[in-house]
């Protein structure tokens, strides 16, 4: 870049030989002037320069806000996938027990006859401290099929619950993730 009186030489030498007239002479020079004072900061940067680097912060800022939004709205990340797993977990040792011994499991005990504690090693405690609720019905069918609308298990503790919505593990042993609303209104209509 040239500076201020590198800029008032030029336009001299410019004027002397191509004959203009004062009055433009000033003018140019109080543009440039303008345009370089525009241009140039006390520390050397250029106002385009910081107004790109402010946009592009800015962008930065909302995609940090964006992202985990996104995330959480994804059912494919880890979180959800362990919390499915361990509901179905759950069901499926509940459908184990009544195979073993004809008899639906009415407690915590009755499931560590079954291979739950072999697949899941945390199980006892996940039930104890309530992350994950059992609801012991008495009358299922053998079928899973046949108990497709009633709820075996559901994840109730943590972010997820908190923010409204459960998973949930149905009498078929699907997972789904419903709003508490819902649970509740299943676990009301479908008291034994």
């Amino acid at each position: 870049m040239c500076s201020r009186y590198t800029l008032r030489a030029k336009s001299a030498a410019i004027a002397e030989e191509f004959d203009l007239p004062q009055k433009t002479l000033e003018r140019c020079a109080r543009v440039r002037e303008a345009g370089s004072a525009f241009r140039l900061k006390s520390r050397g940067l250029c106002a385009m320069g910081q107004r790109n680097r402010l946009i592009i912060l800015g962008c930065a800022a909302l995609l940090a806000l964006i992202l985990p939004v996104v995330h959480y709205l994804s059912h494919n990340d880890v979180a959800h996938q362990a919390i499915r797993i361990w509901l179905e977990h759950f069901g499926s040792s509940i459908y184990e027990y009544h195979s073993i011994t004809g008899k639906w499991p009415s407690q915590t005990a009755d499931l560590a006859k079954t291979s739950l504690p072999q697949q899941f090693r945390y199980w006892k405690q996940v039930l104890d401290d309530e992350t994950i609720v059992v609801v012991w019905h008495k009358n299922l069918k053998a079928d899973p099929k046949d108990n497709a609308g009633l709820i075996l298990a559901y994840h109730n503790k943590g972010l997820y619950a908190r923010l409204g919505r459960v998973w949930v593990c149905w009498g078929d042993l699907r997972t789904e993730y419903i709003k508490v609303e819902d649970l509740r209104a299943n676990l009301q209509t479908n008291k034994d």
